[in-house]
């Protein structure tokens, strides 16, 4: 399983401007991080909620 360090530090990767924007300190790694992971809850639970159905049935 990921860990969300290593989804966040891919993310700022490919975005080449949230270094720019970290380095000066306009955003934090802690709000990134937690936006990040806010993120990722809800595409899980709309998969989940999305298999719901058929587990019933």
């Amino acid at each position: 399983m990921k860990t969300i360090s290593s989804v966040v530090e891919h993310y700022i990767k490919k975005k080449p401007f949230l270094q720019s924007a970290l380095a000066q300190g306009i955003i934090n790694l802690t709000s990134l991080s937690e936006n990040r992971k806010t993120r990722r809850l809800k595409r899980n639970w709309e998969k989940i909620l999305e298999m719901a159905p058929s587990l019933w049935h």
